[in-house]
């Protein structure tokens, strides 16, 4: 079905940006906006379904590659950061010096939780700023424990309506999918994943104070160290070091 779903899709995508080259005069520039956005949103949910319904079955395989710990994190905040920069909100970053940075583990899969727990943040963000924080634990001399917390100060979730947020197709609230669209299975995939990483997600929120969803994700540590190139990161990161323009 992956096949079958996405490749006309990427037909239109691919076309619509062809289109963009052309000469076009105001109007069609807005139906090619209009087709583009829309193509986009439908690959989205489409991936979303066909994920979730891989974990469903059983069938999502964890990939297990080396990669650096704060160099992954700095892609998805790159990412993100016009989406906050643009309704003006401070996006920073701590990552604590000793948290190790060679690990082993599924990279992708990583980015992915975090990719939705950001874009979550920021979209029910309307002023203020979204805080990430990392830290670890060591499990024994091979495994440690990466812990995420991502903190907004955004509408906030009632703790009647906090457990809809996990179950698939469930959202905190029906006006939420008319206002900002979604599936409602992004948390809920987001909780298989890290179940798959031996970890566990958790929140913390209250209606119009904003929420914090914190993670646990094992890892092992890599064997043969990589030579960090980039010492900053281990730093406190702000926002004014991810541009407006990637």
């Amino acid at each position: 079905m992956s096949h079958e779903l996405r490749t006309p899709l990427n037909g239109v995508i691919g076309f619509t940006r062809q289109l963009y080259k052309t000469p076009l005069n105001k109007h069609q520039k807005d139906y090619l906006d209009t087709i583009e956005l829309s193509a986009n949103s439908l690959m989205t949910i489409i991936s979303d379904i066909l994920d979730f319904s891989k974990l469903e079955a059983g069938a999502m395989e964890l990939e297990s590659m080396q990669f650096q710990l704060r160099d992954t994190i700095n892609e998805v905040l790159t990412l993100l950061a016009p989406s906050a920069h643009e309704k003006q909100l401070e996006l920073s970053i701590f990552i604590h010096p000793h948290v190790p940075d060679n690990l082993t583990g599924d990279p992708t899969r990583f980015k992915q939780v975090l990719i939705n727990l950001l874009s979550n943040a920021i979209k029910f963000t309307e002023k203020g700023s979204i805080k990430v924080d990392v830290g670890h634990r060591l499990l024994d001399e091979e495994r440690a424990s990466i812990l995420v917390s991502v903190t907004d100060t955004g509408v906030g979730i009632p703790m009647d309506k906090q457990d809809a947020l996990f179950t698939p197709f469930g959202q905190a609230d029906s006006s939420i999918t008319r206002k900002f669209g979604g599936t409602g299975l992004g948390l809920a995939i987001c909780q298989k994943l890290i179940k798959l990483m031996g970890g566990e997600i958790s929140l913390v929120s209250a209606k119009g104070i904003g929420s914090e969803f914190k993670i646990s994700i094992s890892l092992e540590k890599a064997i043969e160290p990589t030579p960090i190139v980039k010492k900053s990161s281990s730093s406190g990161i702000i926002s004014k070091q991810y541009p407006h323009k990637i």
